[in-house]
């Protein structure tokens, strides 16, 4: 992450009008900050949305700008910018199949499932080479849902792709405390603490931007039950 902030920084360094390089520095920023351990993660958030900005403002026809404008809004809670800069990326490309993506997204974390699954089930149909992230999308919908063999079969798939997801694996230890699976719950604790030691339910609520609502409350109940700590 760090390395790519810095080719995106020299990218603008050779061309200061290169709206997607201030894009995706935003989107890098945002990922950095939202690292379960950085302390100034605030102070980055805003400097993520400077920039977000800052790309649309030099491209009002680019779907990607208007993505990482979405994006940042979502991982700083303010949902209703999330969902309309991503609206705008979808009205400029309307088969953009990322831009479907991160709006079921955003529904996730606003317990909209249902939403959610519909957009995810498009973007698929409209990129069938679609990366990781999207059977996550789809995996965490269904197990809000309640349909956890379903859940569990999208999840284990996108772990498989990207072993290193927190969030994935967050839901699936989630997904089988819901099942009843408490010992194989336990054990991918283990592992989720192994690569991210300092995860705890408070920074979990600290940097996922979760509405608060009745499939949080269960989410982070299972989560508990699994082992996380507070």
């Amino acid at each position: 992450n760090k390395l790519a902030q810095q080719y995106y920084e020299k990218a603008i360094g050779l061309d200061p009008n290169f709206a997607r390089a201030y894009g995706s520095l935003a989107v890098a920023k945002i990922m950095s900050a939202n690292n379960f351990t950085i302390e100034n993660h605030l102070e980055e958030k805003d400097l993520a949305l400077d920039l977000a900005k800052k790309a649309t403002s030099l491209n009002k026809q680019s779907q990607n700008t208007y993505w990482s404008l979405g994006f940042t809004h979502l991982y700083r809670k303010e949902y209703e910018e999330a969902v309309n800069a991503v609206q705008k990326s979808l009205k400029i490309a309307p088969s953009y199949a990322d831009g479907h993506a991160l709006l079921a997204l955003i529904y996730n974390y606003q317990g909209k499932s249902k939403n959610s699954i519909k957009l995810i089930e498009k973007a698929m149909k409209l990129n069938p080479h679609y990366s990781w992230d999207y059977l996550f999308n789809l995996g965490w919908a269904n197990y809000s849902l309640g349909n956890y063999k379903k859940a569990q079969e999208l999840l284990n798939e996108a772990i498989e792709r990207n072993e290193n997801s927190r969030l994935t694996r967050l839901f699936i230890i989630a997904n089988l405390v819901a099942q009843g699976n408490i010992d194989d719950a336990e054990w991918e604790v283990e592992e989720l603490l192994l690569q991210y030691p300092s995860i705890t339910i408070s920074s979990i609520q600290k940097y996922m931007p979760l509405v608060s609502n009745e499939k949080t409350v269960t989410f982070l109940a299972h989560l508990k039950t699994a082992g996380i700590s507070n």
